[in-house]
């Protein structure tokens, strides 16, 4: 285990971290826009 690859497993693991909120993020935002788009539809004709 040289120290690169305890670098490599570091980089890889925080950009785990950030795809993971990216993704939570994502996620909230389409169930936000879909339940807007719902609510829309509901009062438009």
């Amino acid at each position: 285990m040289t120290a690169k690859d305890e670098y490599f497993l570091e980089t890889s693991s925080s950009k785990r971290n950030i795809v993971c909120l990216l993704d939570v993020f994502c996620a909230y935002f389409d169930y936000t826009v879909s339940f807007f788009y719902c609510q829309m539809r509901k009062y438009v004709p």
